[in-house]
C-alpha cells in the first residue's frame, strides 16, 4: 500500500505541470475552520473561506458555513452544513448572495478493517448539496470522494491524494411538447494533492493543489489552497 501511495503522489506530481500548460484559470482558496467538540461523538464548527479566481485577480466568492458532525460508529460519520455565500462585484463583499445545504456520509479508516497497524488511511465521502440563489433554482449535486493519506514516520507531515466526481441533477433540461425532461450528468471531477501539518492537538495547517477539469468542455481550473484548523478544547464536566 505504501508503494501505491508513493506512485500516486509521483503520478499526480508529474501530471499537474503537464495539465497546467492547458490552463483555463488559476485560483487561490484560503480558509479557516474552527471546531468545538460538544460530546465524544458530536462536533460543531464554523468554516470561513475566500476563493480568488481569474488568475487570482478577483474574489470569486466568500462564504461562512456552520456545521455539525456526528460519529455513528468508529468508521461511519454523518455531517450537516449550511453555507451562506457572497459573490462580490467589488472588494470582498457586496454583490449577490447564495445559500447551500450539504449532507455528508463519511466512511473513515477503511484500511483498519483489514490491517491492524498501518500509517495509511483510506476515507470515502458521499455528499449531497442543494443550493439556491437569485435566478438559479437548479443546483443539486451528488459528490463522491475517495482520499488516501499517509502518516510520514518521524515527522508530523501527512500527505494525501484524493479524487472527487460531481453528478449534477437535471444538468441538461429539454423542453418538449408534453413537458420538461431533466438529464442528470457528471459535469466535472476534482483531483487533489495535499499535505497536512498538525502543529499540535489544537492547531493544523494544510496546503493543497487541485486540478478541476469539466467533462465535455476544455475548461479546467487549477487551484492552490491554504487552510488553517483550530480545535477548541472541550471543558471537562
Amino acid at each position: 500500500m505504501i508503494r501505491i501511495l508513493k506512485n500516486s503522489l509521483f503520478i499526480v506530481g508529474v501530471a499537474l505541470p503537464m495539465l497546467s500548460s492547458a490552463q483555463s484559470d488559476f485560483g487561490v482558496w484560503t480558509g479557516v475552520d474552527v471546531r468545538v467538540p460538544i460530546t465524544k461523538k458530536l462536533d460543531a464548527g464554523m468554516q470561513l473561506e475566500s476563493r480568488f479566481a481569474n488568475n487570482v485577480s478577483t474574489v470569486d466568492k466568500s462564504f461562512i458555513s456552520p456545521y455539525v458532525k456526528y460519529d455513528l460508529h468508529k468508521h461511519i460519520g454523518l455531517g450537516l452544513a449550511y453555507r451562506f455565500g457572497n459573490r462580490p462585484t467589488t472588494g470582498l463583499f457586496g454583490g449577490e448572495t447564495y445559500h447551500r445545504i450539504g449532507l455528508d456520509a463519511n466512511i473513515k479508516n477503511l484500511l483498519e478493517l483489514f490491517m491492524e497497524k498501518t500509517r495509511l488511511k483510506l476515507d470515502a465521502r458521499l455528499r449531497y448539496t442543494h443550493g439556491w440563489d437569485k435566478g438559479d433554482l437548479n443546483n443539486d449535486n451528488f459528490r463522491t470522494r475517495v482520499k488516501l493519506s499517509y502518516d510520514l514516520p518521524k515527522t508530523k507531515l501527512k500527505p494525501h491524494v484524493a479524487t472527487e466526481f460531481f453528478l449534477h441533477f437535471n444538468d441538461q433540461i429539454t423542453y418538449t411538447s408534453t413537458g420538461v425532461i431533466g438529464n442528470h450528468r457528471f459535469n466535472k471531477y476534482r483531483l487533489r494533492l495535499g499535505i497536512e501539518y498538525p502543529i499540535n492537538k489544537r492547531h493544523e495547517l494544510n496546503l493543497y493543489y487541485i486540478v478541476e477539469p469539466e467533462f465535455e468542455s476544455p475548461d479546467t481550473d487549477f487551484i492552490l489552497g491554504l487552510g488553517y484548523k483550530y480545535l477548541i478544547k472541550r471543558k471537562k464536566q
